[in-house]
């Protein structure tokens, strides 16, 4: 005898509501661990950048200056001049290096070089020869022996890339980058600040703008005259390019306000994996004129956002000023 009791089956509109209600959790699960995920890898790149930080500020401690990013060749030539004074071709190092090589530096690969050295026989870098006099070790009978890197680079997270800068603006070259995951294709720029690079930029401001805080603010990431921009063009990737405060028109002049005016900038693509919303467009020159946030205003590409910087406590140039609303 049967004495278990009938139960009815479930409505073809109860099932629906079950479907639904079950995949509406599964949507926030997934967004909850996109969200989860996003923030893992920020705050690791954003750790990286500190440790960039520190080890960019010790070689300041050691060698009195920031190391150069390759946009001016005067600047380069300087440096060498004060790490090495006794190089036998400091006026002509820029281009040794590169031919040494086979590469072209550019702010996307002045960190390799000056805080890793040149690369050993696996291909890691390996730092500076200790010779005072060649570096490079252009000359076979220099002493093989090497000074330790200023900076120890994982493994697999040195690549060649190809890149346009303002020192190549007609054509695409190849350099060392840092991807700071082993499956991040996503390279740290390092743009440096510097002084005006010419005189003539001086003498062509009006005497009523000519103060020394404007020299300082304005010319931090650029000349003033806009004639060497600051940038690095990566195909599928966008525009990397300093960051400023604030833009004021002065006669004919723009007249920048820049994060970090005095030291440098160190800047990554973000989650989305983009520097600009340009990334596949055909060069045509630097972006003009360069993107800046502040309280009031943004004049950045949606693609900026997620980048992460070295002079926002929350990371991202979005956490500078959360509260102004996105494009």
């Amino acid at each position: 005898m049967n004495t278990g009791r009938n139960r009815p089956a479930f409505t073809l509109v109860e099932l629906m509501i079950v479907i639904v209600i079950i995949s509406v959790l599964a949507g926030l699960t997934t967004i909850g661990t996109r969200i989860a995920i996003r923030k893992s890898k920020d705050a690791t790149v954003s750790l990286t950048l500190e440790q960039l930080t520190m080890a960019i500020e010790k070689y300041k401690s050691d060698i009195g200056e920031y190391p150069p990013d390759f946009t001016d060749q005067d600047a380069v030539v300087r440096h060498v001049r004060k790490r090495w004074p006794r190089c036998n071709y400091a006026d002509t190092f820029f281009q040794t290096a590169e031919n040494k090589l086979g590469w072209t530096f550019g702010p996307a690969s002045a960190l390799v070089f000056w805080l890793g050295g040149l690369p050993d026989n696996t291909g890691k870098p390996g730092g500076f020869f200790l010779s005072p006099t060649d570096p490079l070790r252009t000359n076979p009978e220099t002493s093989p022996q090497r000074e330790e890197p200023r900076y120890n680079f994982p493994d697999g997270t040195i690549f060649e890339k190809e890149y346009i800068t303002n020192r190549s603006p007609e054509e695409w070259v190849t350099g060392p980058v840092f991807q700071p995951g082993k499956d991040d294709s996503k390279p740290v720029v390092y743009f440096c600040a510097s002084a005006p690079s010419a005189e003539n930029d001086l003498n062509a401001l009006p005497e009523d703008v000519l103060t020394d805080s404007f020299e300082i603010e304005n010319a931090a990431y650029q000349t003033i005259l806009n004639s060497e921009e600051k940038f690095t063009f990566f195909k599928g990737l966008g525009f990397a390019t300093p960051y400023a405060r604030d833009v004021k028109s002065v006669g004919d002049l723009d007249c920048w306000t820049w994060y970090e005016s005095d030291r440098f900038q160190l800047v990554h693509p973000g989650y989305d994996g983009l520097f600009s919303d340009f990334p596949d467009s055909d060069f045509e020159g630097p972006i003009y004129p360069y993107p800046y946030i502040n309280e009031k205003k943004a004049e950045l590409t949606p693609a900026d956002y997620d980048n992460i910087v070295n002079f926002a406590e929350g990371g991202t140039l979005e956490s500078l000023y959360p509260k102004l609303p996105r494009p």
